[in-house]
């Protein structure tokens, strides 16, 4: 019984030491003020106290081991509630947008908070005998459901929008969901078992994993995919591509070299971050946008039918003409965009692909120059 109590302490000791690591090493990330980073990190150190709570309950005893039970359930509810910000943010909610009106996201919470105080009066949730044993109570299965409630809400909404997600977080946010479930599921069915955190704890490291991996695919200046990333995206589309064809765009900025010669490589970075912010508002979460280099740029996108591709197009060179009317910056941003569709049916190499797409975006570039004279 003691070695089974030591073994668990140790497995909770162990993963608050990766929590701990993944805390530290993401304090000084060039993203870490960012909004979902802030979240990522509260869960980090709510995982923290719950698995140092738990260790303590088993490691004392009466009063004391009350006192730490009550920490630990005080706790249950918050991983979940943070994280289901955090999976709303990915999809597309705003910070301001997660602020206003949270009460109807906290009722699982607080609900879950007035059982723990609650059970400082009766037992409800749980007890602690004359002889120093922990007994689960007739409501500890309610606070379970709360507590999970906010998991199951956000893997609904992950796997109805995970279409219009982008492909590289779809696998880990589902995963950060299965793994806690399992854990959960087998710490209910086997008492103390105590999976359920460091299961948690997992999760948190596929999502760090995530990050890091993003980061390496990652355009520094921009955030947009690099070209690492824009060729692996390609070459996963190409050789799994057997029924939907997709289309390649490559945009270039027009005049780009006067905009580094006349107002200095700063203004040049910042007229090439607005080239990407302006993408991003255009595209949807399933496109890829890359910076391939320089100033140019791909975007890779389901839309394929020459119709569908227009209305693409239209909106993207109606974002920059509004930004040309509204913005006070010294230039101009325009794209030359040329297109080249994969058609599974009568494949082609990613070399042929970016070709036809490159020579159909001078051709536009050649056009536009002319128009200009």
């Amino acid at each position: 019984m003691v070695s089974d109590v030591f073994a668990r302490i140790q497995v909770h000791i162990f993963a608050t030491l990766i929590c701990l690591v993944m805390l530290v090493e993401t304090q000084n990330h060039k993203d870490s003020r960012q909004y979902s980073f802030r979240l990522f990190r509260a869960q980090l150190i709510a995982c923290m106290l719950l698995l140092v709570s738990e260790a303590a309950s088993w490691s004392t005893a009466g009063s004391t081991k009350f006192f730490w039970n009550t920490v630990c359930f005080s706790l249950h509810a918050f991983p979940g509630y943070l994280f289901s910000l955090y999976a709303d943010y990915q999809l597309g909610a705003g910070e301001e947008q997660l602020r206003r009106n949270p009460l109807p996201r906290l009722i699982p919470l607080l609900l879950a908070e007035v059982l723990v105080v609650a059970n400082l009066f009766t037992p409800l949730l749980f007890s602690v005998d004359s002889n120093g044993f922990y007994h689960r109570e007739s409501w500890f299965l309610v606070d379970t459901l709360l507590s999970y409630s906010y998991l199951g809400y956000s893997f609904a909404r992950i796997v109805r929008n995970r279409r219009e997600m982008d492909r590289m977080l779809v696998r880990p946010l589902i995963l950060f969901h299965i793994i806690p479930f399992v854990g959960g599921a087998i710490q209910v069915c086997f008492y103390g078992s105590g999976f359920t955190l460091p299961s948690f704890a997992l999760a948190l490291l596929v999502c760090y994993v995530y990050i890091q991996q993003r980061q390496l695919g990652t355009d520094y200046l921009t955030s947009a995919c690099n070209r690492l990333q824009a060729d692996k995206e390609l070459r996963q589309r190409m050789q799994g591509s057997t029924e939907s064809p997709f289309a390649l765009l490559s945009l270039d900025i027009n005049n780009f070299k006067n905009i580094n010669d006349q107002f200095g490589h700063a203004v040049g970075d910042e007229a090439l971050i607005e080239t990407v912010r302006l993408l991003q508002r255009t595209l949807r979460r399933s496109d890829t946008l890359a910076r391939y280099g320089g100033d140019e740029f791909l975007i890779i996108t389901d839309t394929s039918d020459p119709a569908g591709l227009q209305h693409m197009l239209d909106r993207i060179h109606q974002a920059f003409d509004r930004f040309n009317q509204q913005a006070d910056r010294p230039y101009q941003l325009s794209l030359s965009i040329g297109q080249a569709i994969y058609d599974p049916a009568s494949p082609s190499s990613q070399e042929q692909l970016l070709a036809i797409a490159d020579a159909r975006m001078y051709q536009h570039k050649q056009e536009k120059s002319e128009k200009g004279r």
